[in-house]
């Protein structure tokens, strides 16, 4: 394709913009071909795992300069996944720590309930694992929720 052929008479053979051409475009097909097949979810995936840094961050900024954002040493399984480096976001109260620390709070709160809709992973056989992307959990067993495995949260 790319290669001039030799075989074939001078006159017949392809000048170097059409084997160029050729070539860029079966290119450009295998691309597209690629593009479909695997159907990408970078967006989404960014979307979601910045959720994470995102509450954190506001954790962070609420309570400054106390640190309360330490490293919790509970470890859980939810949707089939390990969790084991989680953080304690503690309702800040308005007065003190103002408004925006608790407009972050709820916010961050609001990212519990769509837990449970995440999707499942496609190299899944079988068990149900969700995509990996969770940002926040219920700091209290709330018994609702079938995807939370190993919960000795009282």
């Amino acid at each position: 394709m790319w290669f001039e052929d030799m075989a074939e008479v001078m006159e017949e053979r392809c000048s170097f913009f059409i084997r160029g051409f050729r070539w860029c475009a079966s290119i450009a097909i295998l691309f597209i071909f690629t593009y479909l097949v695997i159907s990408p979810q970078d967006k989404y995936f960014t979307t979601e795992c910045n959720k994470r840094l995102e509450c954190y961050n506001a954790c962070t900024k609420a309570f400054f300069p106390m640190l309360k954002c330490k490293q919790q040493p509970d470890a859980f399984y939810y949707g089939h996944n390990f969790y084991n480096n989680t953080y304690l976001f503690s309702r800040p109260d308005p007065l003190v720590w103002g408004a925006e620390a608790l407009q972050d709070y709820e916010q961050c709160k609001s990212y519990i309930l769509k837990n449970p809709e995440y999707e499942t992973a496609r190299s899944d056989t079988g068990l149900g694992r969700q995509v990996r992307t969770h940002t926040c959990f219920s700091f209290c067993a709330s018994g609702e929720d079938e995807y939370m495995l190993g919960d000795d949260r009282k």
